[in-house]
């Protein structure tokens, strides 16, 4: 869990399109 939050954080600075990458993810998680 701690890691995908580090991850969203990396994601988000990096460019929008990632952080709906990770949104997905986390659906898939839930």
């Amino acid at each position: 869990m701690p890691n995908t939050k580090q991850n969203y954080n990396g994601f988000e600075l990096k460019s929008p399109e990632n952080v709906i990458l990770m949104i997905l993810l986390t659906v898939f998680l839930v």
